[in-house]
């Protein structure tokens, strides 16, 4: 794996509702969660998630802000894409959901 994997995995630079959904949802793998379960730690019903992980929309301000405060993940990660953002350990476990997500 190297530092370009990653990047190209996260999407780095696309700040479009379609990859910020994209990477929650490698997110919301990587950190074992449902999207019940992303939807409560992001204080928010699980339409609303559902809506963003499927690209329709960007997240609220504040969904994103629970979501970092919950689990250490920086904003730059998920809106930008940048891997500087991932905590210790993430960058790894995304690679290998994205390439189970690609198997699906």
């Amino acid at each position: 794996m190297s530092i370009d994997d990653l990047r190209a995995v996260l999407r780095l630079g696309d700040t479009s509702e379609t990859a910020v959904g994209s990477r929650l949802k490698l997110l919301r793998k990587v950190l074992g969660l449902t999207q019940r379960g992303m939807a409560a730690a992001m204080g928010t019903t699980v339409n609303n998630y559902q809506a963003v992980e499927y690209g329709k929309q960007h997240p609220r301000p504040h969904q994103v802000q629970s979501l970092m405060d919950a689990y250490g993940l920086d904003y730059n990660l998920i809106y930008g894409g940048d891997p500087k953002g991932c905590p210790a350990g993430v960058a790894l476990k995304l690679l290998a959901a994205h390439k189970a997500d690609d198997g699906d």
